[in-house]
């Protein structure tokens, strides 16, 4: 019988991830999850503002974010997190190797 792939051959645990969310419980259940899966670091915002402060002076391996992250842009702006993750994609200063929004 055939054993079945124990490892995705990534090491998650040399990752850090950054959850950028407005709700509390997403941020939970995204910390959760991917300490879970291994996870070495896994920071979190609940607005751009927060987000923007965590990624100074550190690389971010990932970045997940909400589209209604709040704090950027005008306010009452359904889509903040697309604009955050573009002023971060366009800020050498702000390192992030991937984003993906949710």
């Amino acid at each position: 019988m055939q054993q079945p792939p124990t490892h995705s051959g990534v090491n998650l645990s040399e990752l850090t991830f950054l959850v950028a969310d407005p709700s509390d419980l997403y941020r939970d259940l995204g910390r959760r999850l991917l300490y879970g899966f291994g996870a070495g670091k896994v920071l979190d915002a609940a607005d751009a503002p927060a987000a923007a402060r965590l990624l100074t002076g550190r690389t971010v391996d990932f970045l997940l974010c909400a589209a209604d992250l709040p704090g950027f842009g005008k306010p009452g702006t359904p889509n903040g997190g697309i604009g955050f993750v573009r002023s971060i994609r366009l800020n050498p200063s702000k390192r992030v190797t991937e984003a993906v929004m949710a």
